[in-house]
């Protein structure tokens, strides 16, 4: 799945939704407005991501693995990009990428495409998935983005309920630097201040939850594939 997002002037592109399309509400990342559903309170997020920061941002690229995983009821599992700014502590993000979440689905673990953003409220941030562009979140549902993002991310996310064991993330396996046996984000790119779409440098922030049971790893084993990291892992018990 290749999939990017960014500012784009020319609206002339009528947006377009599947009828299994869904969008979120988004507050801080351990306070989503979904976590106060009645299945799937008391949850806990996990998460495995690569983060560049400065600001500035208009966009973020990158093609990610498409896996299959079983994730219990209840649960669900990200592979994804986002971009996110956080003024006053409170969280302004747009999230694509491929979600399993059987509970929240109805269906029996699909591996689908999603998006999320986050704030309530022309220059609109645009959904590719490879050159096509499938739809646009409007300027006002982000103002805190008008001068772009302060962050841009690659990896993923579990949740789940805090009393049982987080979900598999990625593949379901620990990253051991086989492209072929890991859940890879590859040619991973952002949009810069100018408009310019650059290759993402190596050495992002890495942030990993219980890494006992989840990795992250850039991975420079193919010039192929660009920037890259591999990001995963089985779950289990977390603290």
């Amino acid at each position: 799945m290749q999939l990017w997002f960014r500012v784009k002037t020319d609206d002339k592109v009528t947006a377009g939704w599947t009828n299994t399309g869904d969008t979120y509400a988004c507050v801080h990342i351990q306070h989503q407005p979904a976590l106060h559903h009645p299945k799937l309170k008391n949850h806990k997020v996990q998460q495995a991501v690569a983060k560049l920061g400065n600001g500035g941002y208009r966009g973020v690229r990158s093609s990610i693995s498409l896996q299959k995983l079983e994730i219990a009821a209840n649960h669900w599992s990200t592979g994804q990009v986002w971009i996110s700014d956080d003024p006053d502590g409170y969280t302004n993000s747009l999230w694509a990428g491929w979600i399993v979440a059987p509970t929240m689905f109805q269906d029996n673990g699909r591996t689908r495409l999603f998006i999320h953003w986050g704030d309530k409220g022309t220059v609109n941030w645009w959904l590719y998935v490879g050159d096509d562009p499938v739809g646009y979140w409007p300027k006002g549902l982000v103002p805190a983005l008008d001068d772009g993002a302060n962050n841009v991310m690659w990896g993923g996310l579990t949740s789940g309920p805090a009393s049982e064991n987080a979900s598999p993330m990625g593949n379901g396996q620990i990253p051991r630097g086989d492209y072929t046996r890991a859940c890879t984000s590859a040619y991973m790119k952002f949009v810069d201040s100018n408009y310019n779409l650059v290759n993402a440098p190596k050495g992002q922030n890495i942030n990993v939850d219980c890494n006992t049971n989840y990795r992250l790893d850039a991975f420079d084993g193919l010039v192929e594939l660009g920037t890259a990291i591999l990001f995963g892992g089985p779950g289990g018990a977390c603290s």
